[in-house]
């Protein structure tokens, strides 16, 4: 898809065989259109919309069902962090060191457990990211602490904080203790040393079987690169159309629809 341009979106086509018609309709978000024979349009808005075809039985085929999820959206373009202030929301991004990529850590949606992220391309300081993606941070100074403390904040309002020895992460809206981190921020390379001050345990990531995990260390092997948002997209920059599982329809061995008149062993509804 052309940034912006909707008139180049190619939308998925029909794989398998009906001589039954087929009704098109859609879930009516405001995403996308689909026209009598098919056609699907999309009408420049982001979010998502689903696209169903029904076609009923005759006396060739059984009835069939296929659905799609047509997923719109903009990019909203993060930068390396040149100041660090108290409030910030940040994107936190670990290099992988050779390449011009970056592991950017996800908040926590349980109440504990190490950082999960996934690997994007960081070219020229800078990172794309879906603009319905709210994965920042904010680095708020500690009301009860000294100057230079300051709390984490994921963006459902929960605190990270270390509990003990152990290096995976804990959550919560008011913790009690552990919640207190230090950080030194280089305004050169955008990094940033984040410490505990309940155990001194650093966040940082290592290698674990040839990937990231994001944790609390004694050591900081690898910093966060801190990252704020840049530009703010007012426009379609991608879609995606994701298959939705089918229906009644029936297949061959080998992955073929076919109609009712075939002779030999058949799956329907993942079964034989």
């Amino acid at each position: 898809l052309d940034k912006g341009d909707v008139s180049t979106f190619e939308a998925p086509a029909f794989t398998k065989a009906t001589t039954a018609a087929v009704t098109f309709t859609t879930t009516g978000h405001g995403v996308a259109t689909v026209a009598e024979d098919g056609t699907i349009s999309l009408t420049g808005a982001t979010g998502k919309d689903t696209i169903n075809a029904t076609s009923p039985e005759n006396d060739e085929y059984y009835a069939g069902t296929a659905s799609v999820i047509v997923d719109v959206y903009s990019i909203n373009t993060y930068k390396k962090a040149s100041a660090f202030k108290d409030g910030g929301k940040y994107l936190l991004g670990f290099p992988i060191a050779g390449t011009d990529s970056i592991f950017y850590a996800y908040p926590i949606s349980k109440n504990y457990g190490y950082l999960t992220g996934t690997k994007i391309e960081a070219k020229d300081g800078k990172i794309n990211v879906r603009s319905d993606y709210d994965d920042t941070f904010t680095f708020k100074a500690d009301e009860q602490g000294e100057e230079g403390d300051y709390n984490i904040i994921q963006p459902d309002g929960r605190m990270l904080y270390l509990d003990g020895t152990y290096a995976s992460f804990n959550v919560a809206k008011t913790p009690t203790k552990g919640h207190v981190w230090t950080v030194t921020f280089d305004a050169t390379t955008g990094e940033a040393t984040i410490q505990n001050k309940s155990n001194s345990k650093y966040m940082t990531a290592a290698l674990f079987k040839g990937s990231y995990e994001f944790k609390a260390d004694a050591t900081a092997s690898i910093n966060p690169v801190l990252y704020e948002l840049d530009t703010v997209s007012t426009g379609i920059e991608g879609v995606e159309a994701h298959k939705v599982a089918a229906g009644e329809a029936i297949y061959n061995l080998a992955g073929q629809r076919v109609s009712k008149a075939y002779k030999g062993i058949v799956v329907k509804n993942g079964r034989k």
